[in-house]
Protein backbone atom coordinates (compact mmCIF):
# COMPACT_ATOMS: atom_id res chain seq x y z
CA UNK A 1 0.00 0.00 0.00
CA UNK A 2 1.75 3.24 -1.21
CA UNK A 3 -0.20 6.87 -0.42
CA UNK A 4 0.37 9.04 -3.35
CA UNK A 5 -0.58 12.29 -1.33
CA UNK A 6 1.60 11.73 1.72
CA UNK A 7 4.92 11.71 -0.81
CA UNK A 8 3.34 15.11 -1.64
CA UNK A 9 2.84 16.35 2.04
CA UNK A 10 6.67 15.19 2.49
CA UNK A 11 7.93 17.36 0.08
CA UNK A 12 6.20 20.38 1.10
CA UNK A 13 7.59 19.88 4.48
CA UNK A 14 10.88 19.28 3.45
CA UNK A 15 10.87 22.73 1.63
CA UNK A 16 9.24 24.25 4.40
CA UNK A 17 12.08 22.89 6.47
CA UNK A 18 14.51 25.11 3.46
CA UNK A 19 12.33 27.85 3.65
CA UNK A 20 12.45 28.09 7.61
CA UNK A 21 16.38 27.94 7.52
CA UNK A 22 16.61 30.51 4.77
CA UNK A 23 14.92 32.37 7.20
CA UNK A 24 16.73 31.44 10.49
CA UNK A 25 19.93 31.84 8.22
CA UNK A 26 18.88 35.77 6.98
CA UNK A 27 18.28 36.44 10.89
CA UNK A 28 22.05 35.24 11.60
CA UNK A 29 23.81 37.00 8.90
CA UNK A 30 21.89 40.16 9.96
CA UNK A 31 22.05 40.14 13.87
CA UNK A 32 25.34 42.62 13.16
CA UNK A 33 22.17 44.81 12.59
CA UNK A 34 19.23 44.12 15.38
CA UNK A 35 17.35 47.48 14.44
CA UNK A 36 16.95 45.98 10.80
CA UNK A 37 15.11 42.95 12.09
CA UNK A 38 11.13 42.33 13.16
CA UNK A 39 10.80 39.93 15.37
CA UNK A 40 7.02 39.51 15.18
CA UNK A 41 7.72 39.26 11.10
CA UNK A 42 9.96 36.41 11.47
CA UNK A 43 7.78 35.27 14.05
CA UNK A 44 4.77 34.94 11.78
CA UNK A 45 6.98 33.58 8.85
CA UNK A 46 8.13 30.95 10.87
CA UNK A 47 4.43 30.09 11.28
CA UNK A 48 3.70 29.63 7.88
CA UNK A 49 6.96 27.85 7.23
CA UNK A 50 7.46 26.12 10.45
CA UNK A 51 11.05 24.08 10.03
CA UNK A 52 11.15 22.63 13.36
CA UNK A 53 7.67 21.29 13.19
CA UNK A 54 8.24 19.69 9.92
CA UNK A 55 10.83 17.36 11.62
CA UNK A 56 8.40 16.51 13.61
CA UNK A 57 5.92 15.81 10.85
CA UNK A 58 8.84 13.76 9.07
CA UNK A 59 8.57 11.62 12.28
CA UNK A 60 5.38 11.00 12.51
CA UNK A 61 4.87 10.22 8.67
CA UNK A 62 7.92 7.97 9.08
CA UNK A 63 6.21 6.20 11.92
CA UNK A 64 2.86 5.72 9.64
CA UNK A 65 5.05 4.80 6.53
CA UNK A 66 7.49 2.09 8.08
CA UNK A 67 4.55 0.51 9.78
CA UNK A 68 2.81 -0.75 6.45
CA UNK A 69 4.67 -3.21 5.78
CA UNK A 70 4.41 -4.66 9.27
CA UNK A 71 0.75 -4.37 8.97
CA UNK A 72 0.26 -5.93 5.56
CA UNK A 73 1.90 -9.35 6.80
CA UNK A 74 5.20 -10.48 8.44
CA UNK A 75 8.45 -8.59 7.45
CA UNK A 76 12.15 -10.21 7.19
CA UNK A 77 13.66 -7.86 9.81
CA UNK A 78 17.05 -8.14 8.30
CA UNK A 79 15.69 -7.11 4.77
CA UNK A 80 14.09 -4.31 6.40
CA UNK A 81 16.90 -3.16 8.06
CA UNK A 82 18.97 -3.74 4.99
CA UNK A 83 16.78 -1.87 3.17
CA UNK A 84 16.56 1.30 5.96
CA UNK A 85 20.33 1.35 5.50
CA UNK A 86 20.57 1.83 1.78
CA UNK A 87 17.45 4.14 2.15
CA UNK A 88 19.16 6.73 4.42
CA UNK A 89 23.47 6.12 4.14
CA UNK A 90 24.40 6.10 0.79
CA UNK A 91 22.94 9.67 -0.28
CA UNK A 92 23.95 10.97 3.19
CA UNK A 93 27.49 9.72 2.72
CA UNK A 94 27.96 11.77 -0.70
CA UNK A 95 26.35 15.01 1.07
CA UNK A 96 29.29 14.32 3.80
CA UNK A 97 31.60 14.08 0.88
CA UNK A 98 30.65 17.47 -0.33
CA UNK A 99 30.47 19.15 2.85
CA UNK A 100 33.99 18.21 3.69
CA UNK A 101 35.13 19.80 0.63
CA UNK A 102 33.53 22.63 0.44
CA UNK A 103 33.95 23.78 4.30
CA UNK A 104 37.27 22.17 4.73
CA UNK A 105 37.02 21.02 8.10
CA UNK A 106 39.06 18.37 10.33
CA UNK A 107 38.95 14.58 9.17
CA UNK A 108 37.18 14.41 13.25
CA UNK A 109 34.51 16.04 12.05
CA UNK A 110 34.40 14.37 8.48
CA UNK A 111 34.29 10.83 10.94
CA UNK A 112 32.26 11.82 13.62
CA UNK A 113 29.48 13.12 11.00
CA UNK A 114 29.67 10.27 8.92
CA UNK A 115 28.98 7.87 12.39
CA UNK A 116 26.23 10.40 13.53
CA UNK A 117 28.36 11.55 16.82
CA UNK A 118 26.92 14.98 17.27
CA UNK A 119 29.54 17.32 19.22
CA UNK A 120 27.57 20.25 17.80
CA UNK A 121 24.39 21.11 15.57
CA UNK A 122 26.68 23.36 13.10
CA UNK A 123 28.70 20.28 11.70
CA UNK A 124 29.11 19.81 8.23
CA UNK A 125 25.70 18.72 7.68
CA UNK A 126 23.57 20.22 10.57
CA UNK A 127 20.29 18.55 9.78
CA UNK A 128 21.76 15.05 10.53
CA UNK A 129 21.34 15.24 14.17
CA UNK A 130 17.60 14.30 12.55
CA UNK A 131 18.83 11.26 10.85
CA UNK A 132 20.33 10.08 14.07
CA UNK A 133 16.81 9.87 15.37
CA UNK A 134 15.33 8.32 12.31
CA UNK A 135 18.16 5.29 12.34
CA UNK A 136 17.93 4.90 16.14
CA UNK A 137 14.29 4.32 15.72
CA UNK A 138 14.34 2.47 12.67
CA UNK A 139 16.52 -0.01 15.04
CA UNK A 140 13.97 -0.21 16.96
CA UNK A 141 11.24 0.14 15.59
CA UNK A 142 10.00 -3.48 14.72
CA UNK A 143 9.91 -3.53 18.46
CA UNK A 144 7.94 -0.84 18.79
CA UNK A 145 5.00 -2.39 16.34
CA UNK A 146 4.80 -5.42 17.56
CA UNK A 147 3.84 -4.04 21.19
CA UNK A 148 1.42 -1.93 19.61
CA UNK A 149 -0.17 -3.90 17.64
CA UNK A 150 -0.31 -6.67 20.04
CA UNK A 151 -2.22 -4.75 22.72
CA UNK A 152 -3.46 -1.22 21.61
CA UNK A 153 -5.76 -0.57 24.27
CA UNK A 154 -2.90 -1.10 27.04
CA UNK A 155 0.35 -0.01 24.91
CA UNK A 156 -0.31 3.31 24.07
CA UNK A 157 -1.13 4.39 27.19
CA UNK A 158 2.34 3.23 28.45
CA UNK A 159 4.00 4.72 26.02
CA UNK A 160 2.67 7.63 26.36
CA UNK A 161 3.34 7.92 30.10
CA UNK A 162 6.72 7.24 28.86
CA UNK A 163 7.13 10.09 26.87
CA UNK A 164 5.27 12.61 29.44
CA UNK A 165 6.98 11.39 32.65
CA UNK A 166 10.92 10.57 31.31
CA UNK A 167 10.91 13.22 28.28
CA UNK A 168 11.92 10.18 25.78
CA UNK A 169 12.42 12.33 23.18
CA UNK A 170 10.48 11.28 19.50
CA UNK A 171 8.97 8.20 20.94
CA UNK A 172 5.76 10.15 20.78
CA UNK A 173 6.14 11.11 17.20
CA UNK A 174 6.80 7.75 15.63
CA UNK A 175 4.33 6.00 17.96
CA UNK A 176 1.93 8.70 16.85
CA UNK A 177 2.58 7.69 13.21
CA UNK A 178 2.41 3.74 14.06
CA UNK A 179 -0.82 4.11 15.79
CA UNK A 180 -2.40 6.27 12.59
CA UNK A 181 -1.37 3.58 10.14
CA UNK A 182 -3.03 0.70 12.39
CA UNK A 183 -5.93 2.83 12.89
CA UNK A 184 -6.37 4.11 9.57
CA UNK A 185 -9.12 1.78 8.28
CA UNK A 186 -11.19 3.09 11.61
CA UNK A 187 -10.19 6.29 10.80
CA UNK A 188 -11.17 6.85 7.23
CA UNK A 189 -14.81 5.30 8.11
CA UNK A 190 -15.12 7.38 10.70
CA UNK A 191 -18.15 9.73 10.20
CA UNK A 192 -16.68 13.63 11.11
CA UNK A 193 -18.93 17.16 9.68
CA UNK A 194 -16.87 19.68 8.31
CA UNK A 195 -17.24 21.48 11.54
CA UNK A 196 -15.47 18.88 13.39
CA UNK A 197 -12.82 19.13 10.79
CA UNK A 198 -12.71 22.46 10.72
CA UNK A 199 -12.42 22.38 14.80
CA UNK A 200 -9.50 19.41 14.43
CA UNK A 201 -8.31 21.76 11.74
CA UNK A 202 -7.74 24.76 14.59
CA UNK A 203 -6.15 22.46 16.89
CA UNK A 204 -4.04 21.16 15.06
CA UNK A 205 -2.44 24.26 13.40
CA UNK A 206 -2.13 25.58 17.17
CA UNK A 207 -0.80 23.07 18.68
CA UNK A 208 1.94 22.47 15.66
CA UNK A 209 2.84 26.07 15.70
CA UNK A 210 2.85 26.42 19.63
CA UNK A 211 6.94 26.98 19.29
CA UNK A 212 6.24 30.38 17.47
CA UNK A 213 2.83 31.40 18.30
CA UNK A 214 4.32 31.34 22.34
CA UNK A 215 7.18 33.01 21.16
CA UNK A 216 5.16 36.27 19.94
CA UNK A 217 4.36 36.41 24.09
CA UNK A 218 8.04 35.70 25.55
CA UNK A 219 10.32 35.80 22.80
CA UNK A 220 13.34 35.17 24.79
CA UNK A 221 12.29 32.18 27.08
CA UNK A 222 10.65 30.20 23.94
CA UNK A 223 13.76 28.85 22.80
CA UNK A 224 14.61 26.82 25.45
CA UNK A 225 10.88 25.05 26.22
CA UNK A 226 12.21 21.77 24.42
CA UNK A 227 8.78 19.94 25.35
CA UNK A 228 7.07 22.18 22.81
CA UNK A 229 8.55 19.32 20.03
CA UNK A 230 5.66 17.24 21.57
CA UNK A 231 3.04 19.46 20.90
CA UNK A 232 4.27 20.03 17.02
CA UNK A 233 4.13 15.99 17.32
CA UNK A 234 0.32 15.77 18.53
CA UNK A 235 -0.40 18.84 15.97
CA UNK A 236 1.22 16.77 12.79
CA UNK A 237 -1.08 13.46 13.81
CA UNK A 238 -3.96 15.68 14.14
CA UNK A 239 -2.80 17.53 11.09
CA UNK A 240 -2.61 14.04 8.90
CA UNK A 241 -5.99 13.25 10.36
CA UNK A 242 -7.45 16.13 8.67
CA UNK A 243 -5.80 15.06 5.37
CA UNK A 244 -6.79 11.36 5.82
CA UNK A 245 -10.78 12.83 5.61
CA UNK A 246 -10.18 15.65 3.11
CA UNK A 247 -10.24 14.94 -0.92
CA UNK A 248 -10.00 18.26 -1.49
CA UNK A 249 -6.33 18.19 0.55
CA UNK A 250 -5.52 15.15 -1.20
CA UNK A 251 -5.97 15.87 -4.46
CA UNK A 252 -3.79 19.49 -3.80
CA UNK A 253 -0.97 17.11 -2.25
CA UNK A 254 -0.97 14.45 -5.68
CA UNK A 255 -0.59 17.29 -8.31
CA UNK A 256 3.04 17.65 -9.80
CA UNK A 257 5.08 19.95 -7.48
CA UNK A 258 4.12 18.56 -4.20
CA UNK A 259 4.56 14.78 -5.95
CA UNK A 260 8.03 16.16 -7.41
CA UNK A 261 9.29 18.22 -4.06
CA UNK A 262 8.07 14.95 -2.32
CA UNK A 263 10.43 12.75 -4.84
CA UNK A 264 13.10 14.67 -3.80
CA UNK A 265 12.50 15.52 -0.20
CA UNK A 266 15.06 13.40 1.06
CA UNK A 267 18.20 14.87 -1.15
CA UNK A 268 16.61 18.70 -0.67
CA UNK A 269 16.81 18.09 2.78
CA UNK A 270 20.58 17.08 2.75
CA UNK A 271 22.03 19.48 0.42
CA UNK A 272 20.45 22.67 1.21
CA UNK A 273 22.11 24.08 3.98
CA UNK A 274 25.00 23.18 1.90
CA UNK A 275 24.03 25.66 -0.66
CA UNK A 276 23.46 28.07 2.43
CA UNK A 277 26.85 27.82 3.14
CA UNK A 278 27.87 28.49 -0.21
CA UNK A 279 25.34 31.68 -0.10
CA UNK A 280 26.83 32.88 3.52
CA UNK A 281 30.60 33.02 1.90
CA UNK A 282 29.48 36.39 -0.57
CA UNK A 283 26.50 37.54 1.57
CA UNK A 284 28.71 39.61 3.62
CA UNK A 285 29.79 41.77 0.16
CA UNK A 286 26.09 41.63 -0.77
CA UNK A 287 24.66 43.19 2.34
CA UNK A 288 27.43 45.97 2.31
CA UNK A 289 26.48 46.83 -1.15
CA UNK A 290 22.73 46.79 -0.47
CA UNK A 291 22.06 47.81 3.14
CA UNK A 292 18.88 46.20 3.35
CA UNK A 293 17.25 43.27 5.50
CA UNK A 294 14.29 43.12 2.27
CA UNK A 295 17.02 43.52 -0.54
CA UNK A 296 19.06 40.28 1.23
CA UNK A 297 15.82 38.15 1.66
CA UNK A 298 14.67 39.07 -1.68
CA UNK A 299 18.34 37.28 -2.76
CA UNK A 300 18.45 34.54 -0.52
CA UNK A 301 15.43 32.95 -1.11
CA UNK A 302 15.68 32.35 -4.96
CA UNK A 303 19.48 31.32 -5.13
CA UNK A 304 18.93 29.00 -2.44
CA UNK A 305 15.86 27.57 -3.18
CA UNK A 306 16.65 26.83 -6.88
CA UNK A 307 20.00 25.54 -6.35
CA UNK A 308 19.15 23.18 -3.84
CA UNK A 309 15.78 22.00 -5.81
CA UNK A 310 18.58 21.56 -8.90
CA UNK A 311 20.96 19.82 -6.70
CA UNK A 312 18.66 17.50 -4.89
CA UNK A 313 17.16 16.61 -8.42
CA UNK A 314 20.47 14.98 -9.47
CA UNK A 315 21.55 13.52 -6.24
CA UNK A 316 17.72 11.74 -5.99
CA UNK A 317 18.24 10.29 -9.21
CA UNK A 318 21.62 9.54 -9.43
CA UNK A 319 22.52 8.61 -5.74
CA UNK A 320 19.10 8.19 -3.66
CA UNK A 321 16.90 6.21 -6.15
CA UNK A 322 20.37 3.53 -7.37
CA UNK A 323 20.48 2.71 -3.72
CA UNK A 324 16.86 2.20 -2.96
CA UNK A 325 17.27 -0.14 -5.82
CA UNK A 326 20.13 -1.72 -4.82
CA UNK A 327 18.92 -2.41 -1.33
CA UNK A 328 15.93 -3.85 -2.62
CA UNK A 329 18.12 -6.15 -5.37
CA UNK A 330 20.53 -7.19 -2.61
CA UNK A 331 17.20 -8.39 -0.42
CA UNK A 332 15.34 -9.84 -2.88
CA UNK A 333 18.99 -12.06 -3.43
CA UNK A 334 19.47 -12.93 0.02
Amino acid sequence: MRIRYLDGLRGIAAFTVMVFHITMNNNWVLEKNPASLNRTLDVLECILFNGKASVALFFVLSGFVLTIPFKEGKVNLKNFYVRRLFRIYPAYFVAIIFAFLLMKESWKTFFDELFFIRTSYYQLIPVAWSLRIELIYSILFPALVFILKKNKKVALPVLLALVCFFDILYLLHFTLGIMLCLWYDDIIALPIRKTGLWLLAVIGFLLYNSYYILSLTSYADYQNNFNLYFTAGLGAAILLVIVFKSIALQNILQRKAPLFLGKISYSLYLVHTLVLHVYNTFSTAVESQLHSALAMRLISYPFTICISVFVGYFMSRYIEAPAIRWGKELTKAG
